[in-house]
Protein backbone atom coordinates (compact mmCIF):
# COMPACT_ATOMS: atom_id res chain seq x y z
CA UNK A 1 0.00 0.00 0.00
CA UNK A 2 3.03 2.22 0.87
CA UNK A 3 4.22 1.52 -2.45
CA UNK A 4 1.74 2.11 -4.47
CA UNK A 5 0.81 5.85 -2.37
CA UNK A 6 4.59 6.42 -3.06
CA UNK A 7 4.76 5.12 -6.92
CA UNK A 8 0.97 7.63 -6.91
CA UNK A 9 3.17 10.94 -5.46
CA UNK A 10 5.86 10.16 -8.16
CA UNK A 11 4.07 10.10 -10.40
CA UNK A 12 1.83 13.63 -9.43
CA UNK A 13 5.13 15.34 -8.75
CA UNK A 14 6.63 13.97 -12.42
CA UNK A 15 3.19 15.73 -14.10
CA UNK A 16 2.85 18.85 -11.93
CA UNK A 17 6.96 19.45 -12.91
CA UNK A 18 6.40 18.86 -16.48
CA UNK A 19 3.00 20.94 -16.74
CA UNK A 20 4.64 24.18 -14.99
CA UNK A 21 4.57 27.64 -16.58
CA UNK A 22 7.93 28.66 -17.36
CA UNK A 23 9.62 30.35 -14.93
CA UNK A 24 10.44 34.45 -14.89
CA UNK A 25 13.69 33.89 -15.97
CA UNK A 26 12.96 31.52 -18.68
CA UNK A 27 10.15 34.40 -20.04
CA UNK A 28 13.05 37.21 -19.86
CA UNK A 29 15.95 34.47 -21.48
CA UNK A 30 13.27 34.26 -24.08
CA UNK A 31 12.20 37.41 -25.00
CA UNK A 32 16.43 38.47 -24.52
CA UNK A 33 17.08 35.55 -27.60
CA UNK A 34 13.98 36.94 -29.93
CA UNK A 35 15.71 40.70 -29.30
CA UNK A 36 19.03 39.36 -30.00
CA UNK A 37 17.74 37.62 -33.77
CA UNK A 38 16.53 41.34 -34.84
CA UNK A 39 19.18 43.36 -37.03
CA UNK A 40 18.24 47.66 -37.06
CA UNK A 41 20.58 49.63 -39.48
CA UNK A 42 20.48 53.77 -39.93
CA UNK A 43 19.90 54.16 -42.84
CA UNK A 44 19.37 57.88 -43.36
CA UNK A 45 18.50 60.70 -40.60
CA UNK A 46 17.39 64.41 -41.02
CA UNK A 47 16.52 67.01 -38.30
CA UNK A 48 12.67 68.55 -39.31
CA UNK A 49 12.66 71.82 -37.90
CA UNK A 50 8.59 71.68 -37.50
CA UNK A 51 7.07 72.86 -34.24
CA UNK A 52 8.40 70.95 -31.98
CA UNK A 53 11.63 70.02 -33.47
CA UNK A 54 12.87 66.53 -33.63
CA UNK A 55 15.18 63.97 -35.46
CA UNK A 56 13.64 61.38 -38.08
CA UNK A 57 15.21 58.08 -38.96
CA UNK A 58 14.73 56.17 -42.01
CA UNK A 59 15.98 52.17 -39.96
CA UNK A 60 16.22 49.04 -41.60
CA UNK A 61 14.80 46.42 -39.20
CA UNK A 62 14.61 42.44 -40.19
CA UNK A 63 13.36 40.02 -37.80
CA UNK A 64 15.87 37.11 -38.15
CA UNK A 65 13.62 34.94 -35.55
CA UNK A 66 12.07 31.98 -37.45
CA UNK A 67 8.58 32.12 -35.67
CA UNK A 68 8.58 34.70 -32.76
CA UNK A 69 7.85 37.80 -33.13
CA UNK A 70 8.61 41.20 -31.23
CA UNK A 71 5.66 43.74 -30.97
CA UNK A 72 8.59 46.84 -30.37
CA UNK A 73 11.94 46.69 -30.05
CA UNK A 74 13.94 48.80 -28.51
CA UNK A 75 16.97 50.59 -29.68
CA UNK A 76 19.85 52.83 -28.13
CA UNK A 77 19.82 56.66 -30.56
CA UNK A 78 22.71 58.60 -30.01
CA UNK A 79 23.51 62.04 -31.20
CA UNK A 80 27.04 62.68 -31.95
CA UNK A 81 29.22 66.21 -32.43
CA UNK A 82 31.34 66.13 -35.62
CA UNK A 83 33.82 63.99 -33.68
CA UNK A 84 31.68 61.36 -33.01
CA UNK A 85 31.15 62.31 -29.13
CA UNK A 86 28.21 61.23 -27.62
CA UNK A 87 26.32 64.67 -27.05
CA UNK A 88 22.63 62.54 -25.87
CA UNK A 89 21.32 59.01 -25.98
CA UNK A 90 18.43 57.65 -25.37
CA UNK A 91 16.08 54.48 -25.95
CA UNK A 92 13.33 54.39 -28.20
CA UNK A 93 11.13 51.56 -29.45
CA UNK A 94 10.32 51.09 -32.67
CA UNK A 95 6.88 48.84 -33.02
CA UNK A 96 7.83 45.72 -34.97
CA UNK A 97 4.50 43.87 -34.41
CA UNK A 98 4.08 43.90 -38.60
CA UNK A 99 6.90 42.30 -39.83
CA UNK A 100 7.57 39.23 -41.34
CA UNK A 101 10.15 36.96 -39.99
CA UNK A 102 13.29 37.09 -42.55
CA UNK A 103 12.63 39.66 -44.68
CA UNK A 104 13.71 43.65 -43.69
CA UNK A 105 11.32 46.76 -43.57
CA UNK A 106 11.71 50.23 -43.78
CA UNK A 107 10.81 51.72 -40.59
CA UNK A 108 10.56 55.82 -39.96
CA UNK A 109 11.47 56.57 -36.29
CA UNK A 110 10.89 60.57 -34.31
CA UNK A 111 13.40 60.94 -31.56
CA UNK A 112 12.62 63.96 -29.23
CA UNK A 113 14.62 66.29 -28.12
CA UNK A 114 16.94 67.05 -30.49
CA UNK A 115 20.47 68.38 -29.30
CA UNK A 116 22.17 71.44 -30.49
CA UNK A 117 25.70 70.44 -32.59
CA UNK A 118 24.36 67.53 -33.24
CA UNK A 119 25.87 66.07 -36.75
CA UNK A 120 25.58 62.22 -36.61
CA UNK A 121 23.57 59.74 -35.24
CA UNK A 122 24.13 56.13 -34.08
CA UNK A 123 21.44 53.66 -33.85
CA UNK A 124 22.25 49.88 -32.24
CA UNK A 125 20.38 47.48 -30.36
CA UNK A 126 21.46 46.40 -26.42
CA UNK A 127 22.17 42.80 -26.65
CA UNK A 128 22.33 42.29 -22.91
CA UNK A 129 20.46 44.98 -21.24
CA UNK A 130 21.10 45.74 -17.29
CA UNK A 131 18.05 44.02 -15.28
CA UNK A 132 17.47 48.20 -13.76
CA UNK A 133 16.91 49.29 -17.07
CA UNK A 134 13.63 46.29 -17.92
CA UNK A 135 11.11 49.25 -17.34
CA UNK A 136 12.05 50.79 -20.17
CA UNK A 137 11.98 48.04 -22.65
CA UNK A 138 8.42 47.80 -23.64
CA UNK A 139 8.82 44.19 -25.04
CA UNK A 140 9.01 43.29 -21.74
CA UNK A 141 5.74 44.01 -21.06
CA UNK A 142 4.24 40.80 -21.73
CA UNK A 143 6.32 39.15 -19.38
CA UNK A 144 6.44 41.76 -16.91
CA UNK A 145 3.77 40.37 -14.27
CA UNK A 146 6.38 37.58 -13.32
CA UNK A 147 9.69 39.20 -13.31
Amino acid sequence: MKRHLLLAILALTVTVIACSPPSARDLVADVMAQRNNYEARLTSWIVRDTATPHLYLDVMVINNNEEAALKTLTVVVEQLDGEDNVLHSQRVAIDTAQLTAGIGQGVGVQVLPVIDGVEGVRLYIERSPDEESWPEFPEFNAVRPRI
